[in-house]
């Protein structure tokens, strides 16, 4: 069954390629001065699993290097294109393997001017032949760990010399992190402060504003850093970070699809000897459900998860099952026994709140767990819920959860 389906990928590739050739406009190669670098693209396409949409990286979305966050398990076809409408001589593609230095994938693709002395306007690189060329054998990767990475490395030359390299370090897709700083949260009028960042797993470009006057402050890729000079008695500075399935995710609801995230960040700076005023940050916060020990023979479906102990009274708005690699490939969701039940009662629908991956509480969901819509959490309390696990075998320690505070 494994060989026919490869037939037909071959027959798919080699008919794609036959399109390739006969919509490849031919050109005349204009003079140096009158030439331009070639347009490098590169694509990942999730061929098992996955979120289903392309990462497709081209320098006016990505600057080269870029660092492309993917899920893990994931299979990912790779394909290059370049692209000028002086012509394209060369392409070639490698894939290594940073571990280990090991490389995965090189092929090249050249071209050569026909009886009319003209050239094509582009090239492609869809699949090899096992021996560095172009074929129609696939080129693929698949990240199995959170500590496997790839590099692509996409190179395009022109009949004049001209070169353009595209470089994509395809990482795990991990939850974003962020951080967002500042050297001095109160100031003198004119003085100048330091505003510090920093992300993981987040993709390229992240958003960096001015909320009070509403002006992007446009950090540089790659930058981690920048001097400003605030001007209003209060000026609030805003981070928003999102991963590459979150900015191309077409839906419009983009938290539906799955590993989509997007967090922000604020810090606010006072000009004057009064603290900022801080109340409205209420920003998600994570704590994770930690798994209980449990009696032989006990049900999974009613094994309890608790948080640690909140450390200071808390008053609560919403709780978020988040989507990560977690929640995406091994829970179906979680659930919050209702008032006055416990985890015993998870086996009935009717005595809990279930949050499917991505699922956020409603006012009215809060309530029948916690009796309000905004409930108070004392010192030593915590959150208690079951785990629903996608295969009944698999252990899961503990899962993560955002808890939104009531302002």
């Amino acid at each position: 069954m494994r060989k026919k389906i490869n037939i037909f990928v071959a027959l798919f590739i080699c008919i794609i390629l036959l399109m390739l050739q006969g919509c490849n406009e031919r050109v005349s190669v204009p003079p140096w001065e009158q030439d331009n670098n070639p347009e490098v693209k590169i694509t990942a396409t999730p061929q098992v699993g996955g979120s289903g949409i392309e990462y497709s990286l081209v320098p006016d979305q990505c600057p080269s290097p870029c660092r492309v966050y993917v899920p893990v398990g994931a299979e990912f076809g790779i394909s290059v294109n370049a692209y000028n409408p002086g012509g394209v001589k060369s392409l070639s593609i490698l894939a290594t393997n940073d571990a280990d230095g090991q490389i995965l994938y090189s092929v090249e693709e050249t071209s050569s001017p026909d009886s009319n002395n003209k050239v094509p306007k582009s090239l492609f690189i869809i699949g090899h032949n096992g021996a560095g060329g172009f074929g129609n054998q696939r080129i693929h990767f698949k990240l199995d760990s959170m500590s496997s990475n790839v590099t692509v490395k996409a190179t395009a030359l022109n009949y004049n010399g001209m070169s353009t390299t595209m470089i994509a370090y395809y990482r795990p897709l991990g939850r974003i992190k962020a951080t967002l700083e500042v050297s001095k949260k109160i100031i003198q009028p004119g003085e100048e402060v330091r505003l510090t960042w920093d992300t993981e797993y987040a993709h390229w470009p992240i958003e960096l504003v001015d909320a009070t006057q509403g002006i992007s402050l446009n950090p540089p890729n790659e930058s981690h850093f920048m001097t400003i000079h605030p001007s209003a008695p209060q000026t609030k500075y805003v981070l928003r970070a999102s991963n590459f399935i979150y900015e191309h995710c077409a839906a419009e609801d983009k938290m539906t699809c799955p590993g989509a995230e997007h967090i922000e960040k604020s810090v606010v700076v006072a000009q004057g000897s009064q603290p900022p005023d801080t109340s409205q940050n209420n920003e998600p916060i994570r704590i994770e459900l930690i798994g209980q020990p449990t009696a032989p023979g006990i049900n999974i479906q009613i094994r309890p998860y608790k948080s640690e102990p909140f450390m200071s009274t808390v008053k609560l708005q919403q709780i978020e099952f988040p989507l990560d690699n977690i929640s995406i490939f091994l829970v179906g969701g979680i659930k919050l026994p209702k008032l006055y039940q416990t985890t015993n009662d998870c086996l009935d629908p009717a005595k809990y709140v279930y949050l499917p991956p991505g699922g956020r509480t409603t006012p009215q969901q809060m309530k029948e767990v916690y009796g309000s819509e905004t409930p108070t959490f004392y010192s030593g309390s915590y959150l208690i819920a079951c785990v629903e696990p996608k295969d009944i075998d698999q252990k899961i320690d503990s899962v993560g959860v955002l808890i939104t505070r009531a302002p």
